[in-house]
Formats: structure tokens, C-alpha cells, sequence
């Protein structure tokens, strides 16, 4: 009987202990799957972080609200951009409904760089994905002053941009800058400035660039390895550009500051001849209609990044701009 009792307690004693190890083997693996579902989140959300997608559009000053807004959702829904700089948000009220409907403070995706003071300060904005980036520093420069010249006065010119933090990698960061340039060129369109009928005009271009440089040229000292990109439309067409060469146009200018466009980088303007980021209605006369005009330039600035693609959005657009879409990878 003795005997019975000392089987029944040591097989007790076994089961017990079989299942100790039972729920230990259960809790490991529970640690374990917990361990990598964590350290998955984190490579997914890095591998996020590694790419931007970068999208500069000209609205169009005389388009209305609701046109802009759905330009804008467009883009959104096609491309999905990291950051949006925009151009020609000259009206107010017209910008603040746009704000209002992509960049509220409650429940949009998007917040927004966009500083009062009317004219070309106001209407150059910056959107960033709230989920991706959180704002820094940001800033406006005026680059030249207003003039007088043909009969009209011409507004003075200005540089708008932010320093974002990449909330996924805080080791990262991007600087994004926005301009609209006036066109300096005649209708043929040969790539050089009309000094002879407009030198009012091609000075005030020549010392916006100068000064945008110069900011690159601070950044490139003062925050390194933060990636710089440069948007906007500079009404100069990169297809002849990139053949003249004009020391104060978009290629020769960013060269000096080791910057390269979108349409530098990639077979887009190869591949592509016939398109444009321009589409004037009514077309203007003898005027190609294959100006590639609207750029994303980036200056690496010591950051392991490069361009993985150009592209333009052109349907269903409101605009006499098409969207450019730039993307971009960390190594």
C-alpha cells in the first residue's frame, strides 16, 4: 500500500513538473514571437524611412478651391508622396480652404509649412506625411525685390523651406526648399535669358539662384547629411538647359552646390521626349510643347541616398502644370 502511494506521488510530482516545462517552453515561445513581431515592425518601419517620395506642383493661380483640393487629393491617392511643394497659392482664402481640407490639425495626413506675407512668400507651400516626418526648422528668404519693367510691376521673389526630422529613423533628416521663378526666354525657347528685353527680370533670377546657393552652401556646413532637395517650376526648359548651360539657370547653377535634378538623374527626358511639365491653354506660338520645366533637385549633402525614379501626373489635372514626382532610397 506503502509502495501505491510512493508510485502515485513521484508520477504526481513528474506530471507537475512536465508541465513547469510545459508552460515554460510556452512562455519562451511567446517571448520569442513577441521578440520578432517587434523587431519585424521596426525593419517594416525602416524600410519605410528608406524610401521618399518627393511631388512639386504649380496649381495654377486662376484655378478655384475645390479644383486645387482635388488636384492635390489626386496626387495623393496616385503617388502617395513623403512631401508636396506647391506653387501659385497666391489667393488667401483659396489657401487656407486648400490647408484647411490637407493639412488640419485633426485627422489630416499632411501638416504644412505655409508662412503669411502675401505675394510669392504666401504662395509657396510645403506639405510632409505627419507619419513620416516632424517639423524642425523652417523659414522663408526674400531673394530679390520687386520691379518694374514692360508695364507691369513683377513681385519680389522669395525661398520657402523646412528641415524635417524622420520619425521612424531620428537619425535622419531632410531639408526641402520650394521657389517659383519668372520665364525668361523668348517663345522659341533656345535655353538662354532674354537680358536684351527683360534685364530687370533675368537680374532678379540671377540673384535668387545666387542666394539659394548660398543657403545650400550653409546647410551643406551646418547640417550635414541631411539630404537637400530643391522644388519648384524655374521656367526654364531642363531640355535645352542641360545643353546651354547657363551658369545661373537650373544645371550649371545647382552644379556648383553638387546638385542634380530629377530629369538629370533618370532616362525620364530620354525616354519620354514628347512630354511636358507644362501645358499652356491656349498654346502659345512657336513654343515647343515638351518643356520640362518643373523640377525635384537634391543635394546629397552626405547623405546615402539616391533618386530611384521620375515621373510626371498629367490626367485629370486642373492645372496648366503637371505634378512631377521624384523618388528617392536610402542605401
Amino acid at each position: 500500500m506503502r509502495k501505491t502511494k510512493k508510485i502515485t506521488k513521484v508520477r504526481i510530482q513528474k506530471q507537475r513538473s512536465q508541465k513547469r516545462l510545459f508552460a515554460g517552453v510556452m512562455v519562451s515561445l511567446l517571448i520569442a514571437a513577441t521578440a520578432y513581431q517587434v523587431v519585424n515592425q521596426r525593419i517594416s518601419a525602416s524600410s519605410n524611412a528608406a524610401s521618399i517620395r518627393m511631388v512639386t506642383y504649380n496649381v495654377l493661380i486662376s484655378t478655384t478651391s475645390k479644383q486645387t483640393i482635388s488636384d492635390i487629393k489626386r496626387i495623393v491617392s496616385l503617388k502617395d508622396p513623403d512631401v508636396i511643394s506647391l506653387q501659385e497659392l497666391y489667393q488667401h482664402g483659396k489657401r487656407n480652404e486648400v490647408l484647411k481640407a490637407i493639412a488640419c490639425n485633426d485627422g489630416c495626413a499632411y501638416e504644412a509649412y505655409a508662412p503669411n506675407g502675401g505675394g510669392a512668400k504666401e504662395e509657396l507651400v510645403i506639405l510632409w506625411k505627419r507619419s513620416h516626418y516632424s517639423l524642425d526648422t523652417s523659414g522663408s528668404i526674400k531673394t530679390a525685390d520687386g520691379w518694374n519693367e514692360l508695364g507691369r510691376h513683377h513681385g519680389a521673389l522669395y525661398f520657402n523651406f523646412v528641415k524635417l526630422n524622420d520619425i521612424t529613423s531620428p537619425e535622419r533628416q531632410i531639408i526641402v526648399g520650394t521657389n517659383h521663378l519668372p520665364s525668361l526666354v523668348d517663345r522659341d525657347d533656345d535655353g538662354r535669358p532674354n537680358w536684351k528685353k527683360m534685364p530687370k527680370r533675368v537680374a532678379a533670377y540671377k540673384q535668387h539662384m545666387q542666394k539659394v546657393n548660398e543657403k545650400i552652401s550653409f546647410w551643406n556646413t551646418n547640417c550635414q547629411n541631411a539630404a537637400i532637395f530643391i522644388t519648384g517650376d524655374y521656367n526654364v526648359n531642363y531640355r535645352k538647359d542641360s545643353k546651354v548651360k547657363v551658369s545661373f539657370f537650373p544645371y550649371a547653377s545647382f552644379a556648383k552646390v553638387d546638385g542634380h535634378s530629377n530629369w538629370q538623374t533618370t532616362p525620364f527626358a530620354t525616354n519620354h521626349p514628347k512630354a511636358t511639365t507644362l501645358v499652356p491653354s491656349p498654346p502659345i506660338p512657336g513654343q515647343p510643347k515638351n518643356r520640362l520645366i518643373d523640377y525635384v533637385f537634391l543635394v546629397k549633402n552626405g547623405a546615402a541616398i539616391d533618386i530611384t525614379g521620375s515621373s510626371i501626373i498629367s490626367k485629370q489635372m486642373h492645372s496648366d502644370h503637371n505634378a512631377v514626382v521624384a523618388s528617392y532610397k536610402y542605401q
